[in-house]
């Protein structure tokens, strides 16, 4: 059981730190009138803690339901098609709440 944790636990960072660089731009524009904008880029330390805060809460998060389903109940199915869409789902629902975590901290 504690190795199961302690994978999820480094998988869900990592690929939280990937999904990050697709979900976080780094930078915000500001439209004017006459199509005239203006680009304001965040700090390279302040981009590279927002997406470490994203990961390490898709850690938790995964953590959490990696301890609270002992017996793989929750995408347990005898048909792999299911079983993967099923895993697909509690992904993105984990990205989901780190992402509103995260916003709502930041």
């Amino acid at each position: 059981m504690e190795r199961k944790i302690v994978k999820t636990g480094i998988y869900s960072f990592i690929l939280g730190l990937l999904v990050g660089l697709f979900v976080f731009k780094g930078y915000t524009v500001d439209y004017y009138s006459s199509s005239s904008y203006t680009i304001y880029y965040d700090s390279l330390d302040q981009y590279i803690f927002q997406l470490l805060r994203f990961s390490a809460a898709c850690s938790l998060l995964a953590i959490l339901i990696a301890g609270f389903d002992q017996q793989n109940e929750l995408i347990a199915s005898d048909r792999p098609a299911i079983r993967f869409l099923k895993l697909i789902c509690v992904a993105c629902c984990v990205v989901i709440a780190s992402y509103w975590i995260v916003i709502g901290l930041y």
